[in-house]
């Protein structure tokens, strides 16, 4: 009986994919030389643009507070630093389960007080499943090479492989980050693709036996 020998391979897919999820960080600036009265402003801004959001349908778990900082500003004149007041940030990240609101989100978020947007980021909310989908389509296309190079010499092959090693996955393009200028300035926002791409090693027996 033939010694069997084992074949290396690598296998790749990649599944090109439309976001459907977005997150976008919301937040309310103050400033002013109370400090109480900075707090005060920006608690009531920031309820306002909160409610205005839930009033869209946005679940409030799907809206959760990213930072709150309150800072000291300082100016210097002559060299020397004089105390200009107190600044008040408050942001929150909201998550937008349908798309196409992205737009309305951001102009009434904007118009309830909102003065600083970070970004605006396109997801999927199923990544894994994605994933899983083109780790199939990956062990097929290694399975598909394997088989064309033990044809090419002429040697049989066990078509299921004794070892299968993920590599490292990759989402390209990376989703697309907005600036407030961008996403406030009534310019169309295009979604665009995510591509998931699995990388797969196998390694199967081949010789005359199989």
């Amino acid at each position: 009986m033939e010694k069997s020998r084992v074949l290396t391979v690598f296998g790749t897919a990649s599944l090109r994919v439309a976001p459907d999820i977005a997150e976008i960080q919301v937040g309310v600036v103050t400033e002013d030389t109370s400090l109480e009265q900075a707090l005060q402003e920006n608690s009531s801004k920031m309820n306002q643009v909160i409610n205005s959001l839930l009033q869209l349908g946005i679940p409030e778990e799907d809206i959760r507070t990213t930072t709150f900082r309150i800072q000291p500003m300082y100016d210097y004149v002559d060299g020397q630093q004089v105390f200009r007041g107190y600044q008040v940030t408050n942001m929150v990240s909201v998550r937008i389960s349908d798309i196409t609101q992205v737009g309305l989100i951001v102009d009434t978020a904007v118009r309830n007080g909102a003065n600083q947007i970070s970004d605006l980021n396109f997801m999927l909310s199923n990544p894994n499943e994605i994933y899983r989908a083109a780790l199939s389509e990956a062990l097929l296309d290694a399975t598909a090479n394997a088989m064309t190079l033990t044809n090419t010499m002429q040697v049989n092959m066990d078509p299921i492989p004794i070892r299968v090693d993920e590599l490292p996955q990759s989402v390209s393009p990376e989703p697309r980050m907005y600036s407030m200028a961008e996403v406030t300035s009534g310019t169309p926002i295009q979604p665009g693709e995510i591509v998931v791409e699995a990388n797969i090693e196998a390694k199967f027996q081949y010789g005359s036996d199989y």
